[in-house]
């Protein structure tokens, strides 16, 4: 007991500093801190169990310290995850343009030479998720880890969307890949588009930034339409599944501080963007960081964020693998727009993902 307490308190101080540091200083610095963040649920978890076990211990000031570390966590975690009820609109729907963003990772295809690759009944979620996209009506619609098959009877998703009332779209993928099967980032468009550019694509071909602007009404609005690196952690190369058990530790490391530097790299560069944007703007996308992420924060420090300013309730936007949902897909707009609405569609399950809808009015000059 001796030295139970000196050392509880060393170690909850050092993690409640760590923590501060990682959510709350620039996405430039050390690469390891980005992966502090997604720990924090955890750390809280323990602090409560500390604290119950602390007060049933009699420990007075190991109680308080513990309380006032999780109170510390919850302030850190709990304003962009969660959000009250705001105000209704007074805009009314002809007047606001509306920005949908989905991972709709690459509509669950099968192997691409299996025979049931282009069978709609071995495929309905596929099908299910197609038909429900081309019905939909927001004015932008753009999504990450998208697919075409120009040939394909149930993946022919740009000629679909076209005959659906998007006339305009850009699509970034891989340009040395001739094929008719692509996959990448698009974005449809009601509205002409007047400009557009590749900003960045990773090797991988669906990790990317890229930007239209569209002549909405009389005015132009740039969207911004993103999904910045994605670990893959869980898909081993063939070489180093083959080897012990150190290489594989080695090529994880390798790959977690791989993929933080790069997505840091991508999130400054998309703000430079942005924020050199000489139109109202609205960056929307899969940031495949955690709502209170130190990445998120810094966004957020220099943009709107929709959920906080018209949101409601809780951001849960990724239901994969996770212990529980976690909020990764995001809108944030510029001084030139007002957020009217942001609706998180949470029972659209066709995919990990949730869809994203913000509408926006112009700002009045």
């Amino acid at each position: 007991m001796i030295l139970f307490r000196p050392l509880s308190f060393l170690l909850i101080l050092s993690v409640d500093v760590l923590s501060v540091y990682s959510v709350y200083f620039p996405i430039n610095g050390p690469w390891w801190k980005s992966w502090v963040t997604p720990l924090l649920p955890f750390y809280l978890l323990f602090l409560l169990l500390f604290l119950v076990g602390c007060l049933l211990l009699r420990q007075r000031k190991l109680s308080v310290l513990a309380g006032a570390s999780a109170v510390l966590i919850l302030v850190m975690i709990s304003p962009v995850y969660w959000s009250v009820l705001k105000s209704s609109s007074q805009v009314t729907g002809g007047n606001m343009l509306s920005v949908m963003n989905y991972n709709v990772s690459f509509f669950h295809t099968r192997g691409n030479y299996t025979e049931a690759y282009d069978d709609p009944q071995q495929n309905p979620t596929s099908v299910a998720m197609i038909d429900w996209l081309e019905n939909q009506s927001p004015d932008v619609i753009g999504l990450q880890e998208f697919y075409d098959d120009t040939v394909s009877v149930i993946y022919n998703v740009r000629h679909r969307m076209k005959a659906a009332g998007y006339k305009y779209h850009h699509f970034i993928n891989n340009p040395r890949v001739l094929k008719p099967r692509k996959r990448g980032l698009i974005i449809f468009s009601k509205w002409p588009i007047i400009n557009h550019e590749k900003i960045h694509l990773s090797s991988n071909r669906f990790n990317g930034v890229h930007y239209v602007d569209i002549l909405w009404k009389n005015d132009t609005v740039r969207i911004i339409n993103l999904h910045l690196e994605s670990s893959q952690l869980a898909y081993l190369p063939r070489r180093v599944k083959s080897s012990g058990w150190m290489n594989k530790l080695k090529w994880k490391y390798s790959s977690l501080r791989n993929t933080t530097i790069a997505r840091n790299e991508q999130s400054r560069l998309v703000m430079d963007y942005a924020s050199g944007s000489p139109y109202p703007t609205v960056i929307a996308g899969d940031f495949n960081s955690q709502s209170y992420s130190g990445l998120v924060k810094q966004f957020i420090s220099e943009f709107d964020h929709a959920h906080l300013s018209r949101g409601t309730g809780m951001l849960y936007t990724y239901y994969g693998d996770n212990l529980w949902p976690v909020g990764i897909d995001h809108q944030f707009y510029n001084d030139g727009l007002i957020a009217q609405n942001l609706m998180i569609l949470k029972d659209i399950e066709y995919s990990p993902h949730r869809p994203v809808v913000g509408f926006y009015s112009l700002k009045a000059p």
